[in-house]
């Protein structure tokens, strides 16, 4: 079983919500410092929501690539815990 086109996939996803969410936080904080004190500002509460729904796609893209590293390390070992490992009797035949 492979995963590389999914790993592929949150790797470059990864970057991308990284820069989205700090963008976000800024176009935010301009729009709260350049808004009319005392009222409510719109702009900068759909900004504000956009990106802590960004920042929940980008800790659910953490714990994706994460456990998919695992799983495709798992399935692409070389090694198994449940075999025995191959002795070299040669030198005792000698």
């Amino acid at each position: 079983m492979t995963f590389r086109p999914l790993l592929k996939i949150l790797a470059c996803g990864l970057p991308l919500l990284m820069v989205m969410f700090g963008v976000l936080m800024g176009g935010y904080a301009m729009a709260e410092a350049t808004g009319p004190p005392n009222e409510a500002n719109i702009g900068a509460a759909v900004l504000w929501y956009v990106a802590m729904a960004s920042l929940l796609l980008l800790s659910a893209n953490i714990i994706l690539l994460v456990g998919l590293l695992g799983l495709d390390a798992a399935f692409h070992s070389d090694t198994h815990c449940c075999e025995p490992a191959e002795e070299n009797h040669e030198s005792e035949i000698e």
